[in-house]
C-alpha cells in the first residue's frame, strides 16, 4: 500500500473513531488497531487540519508596587496560561514562541 492510500485508510479510521465516541485505546481494541499508530494518526490529522489563525491578544500595562530595573512582557491566555518574559526579547524569538504557542 502506497503512503497516499495508506493516509486515506487512515483518515477513514480517524473520522469514524471521533464520531463513535469511545476513548481511542477503545475504539482501537474494537477495531483491531494499534492504539499507538492510531494516536499519530490522530495528531497528525488534527496539526493538519487545524486552522492557521492568528490570536487577539491584549497588551495592558502591568503595574507593580515594587521597582523594577527591568520592564517585562506578560502573555496571558484565554485559557489561563501566562508567560512573562523580559522587554528586551528579540521581535524573531517572541514571533517564533508566539507560531508554536498556536
Amino acid at each position: 500500500m502506497n503512503n497516499e492510500a495508506r493516509r486515506a485508510q487512515w483518515k477513514v479510521r480517524i473520522e469514524k473513531w471521533r464520531q463513535s465516541g469511545l476513548s481511542q485505546a477503545a475504539f482501537a481494541r474494537e477495531h483491531s488497531l494499534d492504539i499507538k499508530r492510531m494516536g499519530y494518526w490522530a495528531r497528525s490529522f488534527t496539526q493538519h487540519d487545524k486552522p492557521k489563525s492568528l490570536v487577539a491578544v491584549a497588551i495592558k500595562p502591568a503595574f507593580s508596587t515594587m521597582p523594577t530595573t527591568q520592564s517585562a512582557l506578560t502573555l496571558r491566555s484565554p485559557s489561563g496560561w501566562t508567560v512573562t518574559l523580559p522587554s528586551d526579547l528579540p521581535a524573531a524569538w517572541l514571533s517564533e514562541l508566539l507560531q508554536c504557542l498556536q
